[in-house]
């Protein structure tokens, strides 16, 4: 048992601590009192910072002990001996309690503490961790029998959320579960019950204080603008204010009219769907891609490839920051040609050539595209030889490309030109301005004289 000295009506009772004698209480020149032990010694414990940071732990689910740099104190006081982590409270040395127990039941975790007692944390701005809920079960210790008499409380910025009442070794525990509502000014006591505090052994058997860090509550971009070539990918980094740990949801939104799909309206795509911060501040890229273009004549508008976007983050469904960027969509430098540029033959005959095809910039690995070759003369009229291949694996730099030319025009001694445009992934390239380079690509085909 524990004791310290009190004040009852204004007459002062020195209180002898377990085995001692009394003591006279001590006064200060001013005559004010000043509290001691019945061997003249104050035996109360204030808890330095790291152990205060390994009682808060104790406390606290949702942080470790790493979680102090960012504006985090705790303080602690305990009436006699200091506060003991994981067993009851014992006497005045450190580790000397035994397994906390409440009416029989035995605690793996918790508090043991003497009254008067105090664990004060206070987190300092809104970029440290926010605390929801805590609960514990409460009582005086089975070591003292039906002895002592305390008072558990809760205090958050100040408003008591919880008060057990008068409490003694007889009593039966108490649940406590109190909704902290992210109060940034936590304060868990235990008093004496304002008798005395004899045997005042209490424990917060199994506590509980569910903490996390609060989401962001803004995302800068390290630049509002970016540009993404057709069939690439491009990066920004993004930058989350606060020191929020954990995942946060991306999603990408566009200005599209409700009555034109975004896929027609853009060809832009976020891939990073989610990042996953930890804690630091420190910037996360944030990937952007192209695999489409806008299904829109870009002749006509070529600001159809230019949008504005907005990025959205979210933290379990709930929208916590956006920010905006403007993303333009560029068009691939497509060149091609044909390897040899010119053939020969006769009416229903075939010739090979080869159809080389590059990109600038290359491209992003390997992409399928379906090849689509107009077999159009000079003029555009009507066909001067039917050129055919299929579906082709272009390569990131350069392809090649076996066409076989079919002499299916009734001609003799004919030389015309063959030209077409390429198509990829269902786009006719350059017939609706979807690729920057030559209109077309073409190749010379002369017919043999008929022999009759």
């Amino acid at each position: 048992m524990k004791r310290v000295l009190t004040t009852v009506l204004g007459a002062s009772l020195l209180l002898a601590g377990c085995g001692q004698s009394s003591t006279p209480a001590a006064t200060t020149p001013s005559g004010t009192l000043v509290a001691t032990y019945g061997d003249g010694l104050d035996h109360s414990w204030t808890a330095s910072t790291a152990e205060g940071q390994r009682l808060y732990a104790a406390l606290s689910q949702g942080l470790k002990s790493q979680d102090f740099n960012i504006g985090l104190s705790v303080t602690a006081t305990s009436g006699w001996g200091p506060i003991e982590l994981n067993t009851s409270n014992g006497e005045t040395p450190a580790g000397d309690g035994k397994p906390i127990t409440l009416n029989g039941k035995v605690y793996s975790t918790g508090l043991g503490l003497h009254a008067n007692s105090e664990i004060h944390v206070h987190t300092t701005n809104l970029e440290t961790p926010a605390c929801t809920r805590f609960t514990a079960d409460v009582g005086l210790d089975d070591e003292v029998g039906d002895k002592g008499s305390v008072v558990f409380q809760v205090f958050a910025d100040g408003v008591k959320l919880f008060d057990s009442g008068v409490m003694t070794g007889a009593s039966a525990t108490q649940h406590v579960d109190v909704a902290i509502g992210n109060k940034s000014d936590l304060r868990f006591v235990v008093t004496d019950a304002g008798d005395n505090n004899y045997y005042d052994h209490a424990d917060w058997a199994g506590p509980s204080l569910n903490c996390a860090a609060a989401p962001p509550t803004s995302v800068t971009l390290s630049s509002p603008d970016l540009n993404v070539y057709h069939l690439h990918h491009a990066d920004l980094q993004a930058t989350f204010g606060g020191k929020y740990k954990g995942a946060v949801d991306l999603r990408l939104e566009d200005d599209a009219p409700d009555y034109i799909p975004s896929n027609q309206y853009s060809g832009i795509t976020l891939q990073t769907k989610q990042v996953v911060l930890d804690g630091t501040g420190s910037s996360v890229p944030v990937t952007f891609a192209a695999p489409n273009l806008p299904a829109r004549d870009l002749t006509a508008n070529p600001d159809y490839l230019k949008n504005q976007y907005r990025l959205v983050a979210s933290v379990n469904g709930m929208e916590v920051a956006r920010t905006s960027v403007n993303i333009e969509e560029k068009l691939l430098n497509i060149q091609s040609r044909f390897e040899p540029s010119a053939v020969s033959g006769a009416y229903g005959g075939t010739a090979q050539t080869t159809l080389v095809v590059s990109f600038d910039p290359p491209l992003e690995g390997d992409y399928q595209a379906q090849q689509k070759f107009l077999g159009l003369d000079t003029a555009g009229s009507d066909e001067c030889a039917l050129l055919s291949f299929g579906a082709q694996t272009f390569s990131p730099t350069e392809t090649r490309v076996p066409v076989t030319v079919q002499f299916n025009e009734f001609r003799s001694g004919e030389s015309c030109t063959a030209g077409g445009y390429i198509g990829m992934g269902g786009y006719i390239y350059k017939r609706y301005g979807y690729y920057s380079g030559p209109s077309n690509v073409n190749l010379g085909v002369t017919y043999a004289p008929l022999q009759f």
